[in-house]
């Protein structure tokens, strides 16, 4: 099932349009939904996807989406056109539009429907906090969903519905509503689940590095699967951000949001904690700084008699001070331990002429001050 609905080229770039101006100001919907939903899910759309292990090891999906009489009738001709009302379970009518059936890999449907499903299990994240989906909470948005799995073998343990067969599960968002994880384990599945003693590892992330920016090439990885991801003790969602410089050159970050919509990162220390299915943790440390160093005592391009004191400091913390070219030593005798520069180096400047100091911090950022001194 490719979830993502049918429909004209106009009306998806709208929806496109829609959700890219709106996407980092509100929340990221869960990857499950279709796009045609994702512009009416506050009015009740509903959808119902199926997924089948082959064999092979591919994994065919299939659904139908729902949608009320008056989201039809916002939506193109050709698309009701598609739909057949029923009555569905909750006793209303509905306009159901069958979607694509599509055969991928289960790395394809991990990576484009946030489902992680294998020979002996799947697991489908319905609220915050992972890398893969980075998924909201069900019951934040009005919208029904109904998932259903179906494996090669008997479904031992499972927060889902089973079959009477026990190899087909069925979930949905009023039945599991608050479950973080949808999940279903067959007893091969259960045991590698707990034989995994290994917690997840960061790629792309530097433990206890200082950045300007938070690295877009970010990812958790696990033997099994990353089960929860928070940043400074909050579920997360990740966006990649993408600037153009004057020349246009093409720079990449990432940012991590709160469920809220609020951002996660902050200036100076930030902690990921990650924990997978056996609840093995890690936790990674890595500093961001976008401030540039403090230089006080000092003005750009100004004129000084004799001498010059000057005071730098750093929000997070220094790499390097220059003063002339040279660098400077900063220990505990430059450091000013009380008054109104307390936590500054100090140094005095007597050169008669041009002087320039620089300081950079550990994170790259650079400030610079040009002055003179005059007899």
């Amino acid at each position: 099932m490719a979830i993502y609905g049918e429909q004209s080229s106009v009306t998806c770039n709208e929806m496109i349009d829609y959700m890219e101006e709106d996407f980092i100001m509100k929340k990221k919907m869960c990857s499950l939904l279709l796009l045609t939903c994702m512009m009416f899910v506050l009015s009740g759309c509903r959808l119902y996807a199926r997924y089948t292990l082959n064999a092979d090891g591919t994994i065919t999906s299939s659904g139908d989406a729902a949608y009320s009489v008056a989201e039809m009738e916002m939506l193109d001709a050709d698309a009701k056109d598609k739909g057949t009302l029923k009555t569905l379970e909750d006793g209303k009518q509905y306009y159901v539009v069958p979607q694509k059936t599509e055969t991928k890999s289960s790395d394809k449907v991990k990576e484009e429907d946030g489902i992680f499903i294998t020979e002996d299990m799947c697991v489908y994240e319905t609220a915050g906090g992972s890398s893969s989906n980075g998924a909201t909470s069900l019951d934040e948005i009005d919208l029904y969903l109904e998932l259903s799995v179906t494996l090669g073998s008997q479904i031992v343990d499972t927060n889902g519905k089973l079959s009477e067969d026990g190899k087909t599960v069925t979930f949905d968002s009023t039945t599991n509503k608050g479950d973080v994880l949808w999940y279903a384990y067959t007893q091969s599945g259960k045991d590698k689940i707990t034989a995994d003693t290994t917690a997840p590892k960061v790629k792309g992330l530097k433990n206890g590095k200082y950045y300007k920016k938070v690295p877009a090439s970010i990812e958790f990885v696990d033997d099994i699967l990353v089960a929860e991801v928070k940043l400074n003790g909050h579920d997360v969602w990740p966006t990649t951000l993408t600037s153009y410089d004057d020349k246009g050159k093409v720079t990449k970050a990432t940012q991590w949001y709160k469920k809220n919509g609020d951002k996660a990162t902050k200036q100076g220390k930030n902690v990921f904690t990650v924990k997978d299915l056996n609840g093995n943790k890690a936790t990674y440390t890595f500093y961001l700084d976008i401030k540039k160093p403090l230089v006080k005592g000092v003005k750009e391009n100004q004129t000084y008699k004799k001498k010059v004191t000057l005071y730098v400091k750093d929000a997070c913390k220094l790499s390097k001070i220059t003063i002339n070219g040279k660098k400077q030593k900063m220990t505990s005798k430059q450091l000013v331990k009380k008054g109104k520069y307390k936590g500054y180096y100090k140094y005095t400047v007597k050169k008669v002429g041009n002087n320039k100091v620089i300081a950079t911090d550990k994170a790259g950022n650079k400030k610079t001050i040009k002055f003179k001194i005059v007899k």
